[in-house]
């Protein structure tokens, strides 16, 4: 069982994350008696594995109690696997093995560049050489590798890569960038800024405004980018422009930029939305400036 606690924790979201596959219902249960009920039921000897994913550093550390995840004296077969970003955070829970994980190696960082990217020992010279470069200005950042590889496959001139890496080492000194999404904000610019569909970079800028871990149903989406006329050329009926959304949302999922979720649904890798909010932060006043100067042009006429 799993459920994702972000940077403002939802705790009934939380409890119903955790409830649904046990099969509890919150019938007759007010919202203070729903911490009891589900601890519970974490403790009457079945074994479970619960993972709390993505608890971030907060003044007070994060409350099992709260939402009734039995602590490690009285766990009675349930298990608890807690990931952060933070391993002040860990400590501060006071967990009771805290497993680090390193950064990929150089082997295999480029192992995932040439499976993402599409190319491989047989590849031209040049191409390989470049390939590298790029792979060491990623950071070797798996998120970071990703993005920039499924950018450059299907692109076979070692023209077009070296313009990439010349990128990469043309953005400076970024100010308020944490060193830790380096790799990825340079990643996320570069693909951001050679993406030649307009129209998936506005859909791009629209996602990072969802709060954080929330997969986004994609007919909201279409009617969202419609009225807030990221698409600039009228169509000829509302399915058109609908059908211009799924396309650049399948652009942006074949690069990385979303994740396809259940069914007709997207969400942005929480990592991606941050740096993704930073850089795109002057594009986005200009995307509803442009939209609040067509409304008002609309009705002043």
């Amino acid at each position: 069982i799993d459920t994702t606690v972000s940077f403002t924790p939802n705790i009934k979201k939380i409890q119903d994350d955790i409830a649904g596959p046990l099969g509890l219902k919150w019938e007759d249960c007010t919202e203070s008696d729903r911490p009891t009920k589900l601890w519970s039921r974490l403790t009457n000897g079945e074994k479970i594995l619960l993972i709390i994913d993505d608890v971030w550093e907060q003044e007070a550390p994060f409350d099992f109690d709260a939402i009734g995840i039995p602590k490690r004296d009285n766990r009675n077969g349930c298990r608890v696997l807690v990931t952060s970003r933070s391993k002040q955070v860990l400590i501060k829970m006071d967990c009771d093995k805290i497993i680090e994980l390193d950064l990929l190696t150089e082997d295999e960082s480029w192992n995932m560049f040439e499976r993402c990217a599409g190319i491989s020992n047989s590849s031209p010279n040049d191409l390989i050489g470049c390939g590298r470069l790029i792979v060491k200005e990623c950071k070797q950042l798996p998120v970071a590798i990703a993005i920039i590889a499924s950018n450059l496959k299907g692109q076979h001139q070692v023209h077009e890569w070296k313009v990439t890496l010349q990128s990469f080492r043309k953005i400076g000194y970024m100010h308020g960038v944490d060193d830790d999404l380096v790799g990825i904000y340079k990643s996320l610019r570069v693909s951001y800024d050679y993406m030649k569909d307009e129209k998936a970079k506005g859909l791009f800028l629209i996602c990072s405004l969802f709060p954080e871990d929330e997969e986004i149903d994609i007919l909201f989406l279409a009617r969202l980018c419609i009225g807030a006329g990221v698409f600039e050329v009228d169509y000829g009926s509302y399915d058109d422009a609908r059908n211009q959304v799924f396309v650049a949302k399948n652009i942006l999922v074949n690069a990385c930029l979303l994740l396809q979720g259940d069914e007709d649904r997207v969400k942005m890798h929480d990592l991606v939305r941050d740096v993704a909010q930073q850089i795109a932060n002057r594009e986005i006043q200009c995307v509803l400036m442009d939209y609040f100067y067509h409304y008002h042009t609309r009705f002043s006429r």
